[in-house]
């Protein structure tokens, strides 16, 4: 058996967290029972209270409300990340962040960013026509990046209740290698994995073959498949 694989099974999971919940009552009741001061009892709950918030932010709010793309192994690792650069919790800078698409002011600066960027020639990747369908969708799965108020990065996500997608994941060019990709991507992902998908797949078009590094460092695998596709747009 390999302990250090992550637990797959719901039950084994709901199981070692109340077995945590056992342990600390167990401990606390060790605390109290010698000598059963309510005091002492009180300021360990504090305690323990404490650091429950700060495991909180460390591996959920970094993540889910500043665009945290890092995934620690531990909290020995989150903190030396953070102590190392604690300018990048947010990686698109002061006054960014990443956030959910609002057609009414996002429209034209994303249909410019993926012009420049994404260079789609066929009618059916049109900017227009993939900003409209994915509104009308209304799925919550449409992410942009901004720094200083601009509009820096986008990427779109989609879920069909079996495999998860990527799509669209662009950055302006003058502000890359900042971590914004991978906070964007690290948003869409979190977004499936709420949604119960289990496996996220993505595309690569023929050119654009750099960007493969990229995704192998964020745990995609080139898989054995032949991708074939059907253009329904008249």
């Amino acid at each position: 058996m390999n302990l250090n694989r992550d637990l797959k099974s719901p039950a084994l999971i709901h199981a070692k967290g109340f077995l945590f919940l056992v342990l600390g009552l167990l401990g606390a009741g060790a605390l109290y029972a010698p000598s059963q001061n309510f005091r002492t009892l009180f300021l360990l709950a504090i305690t323990v209270w404490g650091f429950c918030r700060f495991y909180y932010y460390l591996f959920y709010v970094l993540e889910r409300y500043l665009g945290r793309e890092k995934k620690y192994a531990g909290v020995w690792d989150a903190l030396r990340f953070l102590l190392r650069s604690p300018g990048r919790a947010n990686p698109a800078g002061a006054g960014g962040g990443i956030r959910l698409f609002d057609s009414r002011k996002d429209h034209a600066a994303v249909v410019s960013l993926w012009t420049s960027v994404l260079n789609y020639a066929a009618a059916h990747n049109a900017p227009e026509v993939s900003i409209r369908n994915k509104v009308e969708a209304a799925d919550g799965l449409f992410f942009v990046a901004e720094s200083a108020e601009r509009l820096v990065g986008t990427v779109m996500a989609g879920y069909d209740g079996h495999r998860g997608w990527i799509y669209s994941l662009a950055i302006d060019p003058a502000f890359r290698n900042r971590g914004i990709g991978r906070s964007l991507l690290g948003r869409a992902e979190s977004a499936l994995r709420e949604r119960g998908c289990v496996k996220i797949n993505l595309q690569i078009a023929d050119g654009n073959e750099g960007v493969a590094g990229f995704y192998e460092k964020m745990g995609y695998a080139v898989e054995p498949r032949t991708c074939m596709g059907k253009i329904t747009l008249k």
